[in-house]
């Protein structure tokens, strides 16, 4: 019985301590890349585009949600009555542009 102790306390320490090196590379993984972000933002690399809503308490998320190449632009047509896709169509000229250019 005490040899069966020794062995799970030795497999507890030996679980720990895999673990607490798992996270400290982690740790400096995760350091290395800010860094590396850091001197690409200061050098003026850095190729990730600006959060459009900025800070947001949604993180992430709401960013993704309200970008990419699944976002499309619908507008209600009360004639069909459905939603109809317009994210490729240019938008139509305000009545206060069109007087301003003189149309």
């Amino acid at each position: 019985m005490p040899v069966l102790l020794i062995i799970l306390a030795l497999f507890m320490v030996l679980a720990m301590n895999a673990a607490a090196r798992s996270a400290r590379r982690r740790r400096e993984r995760m350091e290395e890349a800010y860094a590396d972000q850091a001197r690409r933002r200061g050098e003026g690399l850095d190729d990730a585009p600006a959060a459009p809503f900025g800070r947001s308490p949604f993180g992430s998320a709401f960013h993704a949600l309200m970008t990419g190449t699944s976002t499309r632009c619908y507008r209600y047509d009360p004639d069909s009555g459905r939603w109809v896709d317009i994210t490729d169509r240019e938008p139509e000229p305000r009545a206060t542009d069109r007087r301003r250019s003189g149309r």
